[in-house]
């Protein structure tokens, strides 16, 4: 295919999300699938990607994703997934296991699991993550958030009664180009 399209642009919402110049490899083995993604979305060359790895099938319910090469390019920044990320899915459980994206001076880190049992959690580490990378989602409304993001969240019990805990903070925030300071974010359970 030569482009995948998250959302269309509409009359309201002028933005459109996907991937142009899209391909796709695939090379199967006997327990395995190896992958290869890459897309350039010219002419606006400030997205592209290239992601490889394999897809491991684990007996009959579930699957271990794995990557070996990763290198994209989101909103003029280049961001990359450290080798050692895994996600692993089975019939009720995904698991997180040091999924690591980052970028120079930033990353996010997810560890933990999603699951239907109520003791499993989910962290999220944010280490100095610029959060303009959302200016494209809050363009069209007229917003411009910009700071840079460090701290965790922690997803607790998410598919029965989530909750979640919340130590971050933002720093050089500003709001349409007004300066806010510093913001704090805690929660408690």
């Amino acid at each position: 295919c030569n482009e995948l399209v998250f959302k269309e642009a509409s009359k309201r919402d002028s933005l459109r999300l996907g991937l142009d110049n899209l391909g796709v490899n695939f090379v199967l083995g006997e327990d395995s699938l190896g992958f290869a993604v890459e897309w350039n979305n010219r002419p606006a060359s400030n997205y592209l990607g290239d992601i490889v790895g394999y897809v491991k099938f684990e007996q009959e319910q579930g699957f271990n994703l794995n990557f070996q090469h990763t290198h994209m390019l989101i909103n003029d920044s280049v961001w990359d997934i450290a080798q050692n990320s895994r996600f692993l899915v089975d019939s009720n459980n995904y698991i997180f296991d040091s999924l690591k994206f980052y970028s120079q001076n930033q990353s996010v880190l997810i560890n933990g699991e999603l699951s239907y049992q109520t003791d499993k959690f989910l962290d999220i580490d944010f280490k100095n993550f610029n959060i303009s990378v959302f200016d494209i989602l809050t363009h069209a409304s007229g917003i411009n958030l910009d700071g840079f993001l460090t701290g965790q969240v922690q997803l607790i019990d998410v598919f029965n009664r989530i909750n979640f805990l919340a130590d971050l903070q933002m720093n050089q925030v500003r709001l349409n180009g007004e300066s806010l300071g510093t913001a704090g974010i805690k929660s408690t359970w």
